[in-house]
């Protein structure tokens, strides 16, 4: 009896699976014995093409599993006549989110359920020197284009507060908008004047921040955050500007900046050992205080 319902379960999942046809952002899954090389897993693109050296610039839109499956058989065994291809439709366990704009790959992705937006434009190859990270378009599936969101993820990058981030979703098409600012440095968080600057040869990262105004009285020093574009990457580190002034005396070994740069000053965080050290203090003041009082009432 089990081994019939059994039976009777694969049918039905294999018919239905028959029944479902490739269509744009499916992962696929391509398996070929005998050559590791071919092996591999693709997502399928608006166009309906995919990476797969045994189809070229095919469209799979609307076949059907088992009909891909036969093609690149066929066409593998030009190759080697022992050749098998296996193809699987994975479950969509991803979410479907366009990325438009100033980020290094645009395109269609496949980002796991609850990956933020920072999450998913490093999936894009990351923003590049024209992004205006403080102006990004949202639109909702199903919704009107001309009535899309505005994100700022600027806001996200400084305060690190991701209650400003909005919650990905299936569908979601994010447009990174081009600043007209782009070939300036921007600096942000704990400087006196935030904006954009004009870089100069040979500017490091301390230069720039004083061009800003210099940092605040609440700036951490030690975590500024570098975001910069090399060679078509992009490059983020954290610097500890105090070790360089404070413990090596130099600044000239700072990290260079260059147009489209973004610098992060973040503002400090109270730890527990910091808030332990200021009840310390308070303590020891307030023994003082009483010892001074009862020294004067004698």
């Amino acid at each position: 009896m089990k081994t019939a319902f059994c039976a009777l379960f694969l049918c039905l999942f294999t018919s239905i699976a028959l029944g479902r046809t490739i269509q744009a952002g499916d992962v696929l899954e391509i398996y070929v014995k005998g050559s590791e090389a071919l092996t591999s897993k693709v997502v399928v693109r608006d166009d309906g093409t995919i990476d797969c050296p045994l189809l070229m610039d095919r469209s799979v839109i609307n076949m059907s599993v088992p009909e891909l499956m036969d093609i690149l058989t066929l066409s593998a065994a030009k190759m080697d006549p022992n050749n098998l291809v296996v193809v699987h439709l994975l479950s969509e366990y991803k979410l479907k989110v366009n990325v438009l704009g100033q980020v290094v790959k645009p395109g269609l992705l496949l980002v796991d359920k609850g990956a933020s937006l920072q999450e998913v434009l490093l999936n894009a190859g990351g923003w590049n020197e024209f992004s205006d990270l403080a102006n990004i378009r949202l639109i909702r599936k199903g919704e009107n284009p001309e009535e899309g969101n505005s994100v700022n993820l600027e806001a996200f990058l400084v305060d690190g507060d991701i209650a400003v981030l909005p919650e990905v979703r299936n569908g979601d098409t994010y447009i990174v908008r081009k600043v007209k600012e782009s070939r300036n440095v921007k600096v942000l968080g704990a400087v006196n004047r935030p904006g954009f600057y004009q870089t100069y040869p040979n500017a490091n990262i301390f230069d720039l921040i004083q061009v800003a105004g210099g940092q605040q009285e609440n700036a951490d020093l030690t975590k500024v955050r570098h975001i910069s574009t090399i060679d078509g990457k992009r490059v983020d580190t954290v610097v500890d500007l105090r070790h360089f002034w404070e413990e090596l005396g130099d600044t000239e070994n700072l990290p260079k900046v260059h147009e489209g740069d973004m610098i992060i000053v973040y503002k400090k965080t109270v730890t527990w050992t910091v808030f332990m050290a200021w009840i310390r203090d308070a303590v020891t003041l307030f023994t003082v205080y009483l010892l001074i009082q009862n020294y004067s009432n004698r």
